[in-house]
């Protein structure tokens, strides 16, 4: 069995394309910058924004003996969690979007994202999809 050689050009050209992202185009309108899904600090601030949201709620601070949140966050705090972590670390910028909230702010990108339902869940989606392609290129091209 041959060994996988790791590629420092490859990896760097990886890494590159995950900071700058891929422009996405929705169906019904508007141009994402995404990043790929698998960034650390996406994760990262998902999981201080849903802690903040818990501590300032004691009816949701209550861990299990494992430290497992005993409650689920009610779906529209988590969606709103979800899309507050998306800004600035999966979608980076943005274009062709309602004149009204052109600017890319947090404030307006979660405005958009609530009131287009199924977007999020579309550049999420765009994100992943990204990211595996580009994991199986390199994988690929690593066998050559």
């Amino acid at each position: 069995m041959t060994a996988k050689i790791l590629s420092i050009s490859d990896m760097k050209a990886k890494q590159e394309k995950e900071d700058s992202g891929e422009w996405y185009t929705y169906d019904e309108g508007g141009q994402f910058l995404v990043a790929f899904i698998g960034r650390e600090d996406f994760a990262k601030r998902l999981n201080r924004l849903e802690d903040s949201i818990r501590q300032s709620r004691p009816d949701l601070k209550k861990k299990d003996g494992r430290q497992n949140y005993v409650k689920k966050l009610p779906p529209e705090m988590s969606e709103e969690i979800g899309f507050k972590a998306m800004y600035g670390t999966l979608v980076l910028d943005w274009k062709n979007i309602d004149p009204a909230y052109s600017e890319f702010t947090e404030d307006n990108f979660v405005t958009v994202l609530k009131a287009v339902r199924g977007l999020g869940n579309a550049i999420l989606e765009f994100s992943s999809e990204r990211e595996n392609f580009h994991r199986e290129q390199i994988e690929a091209n690593a066998g050559n």
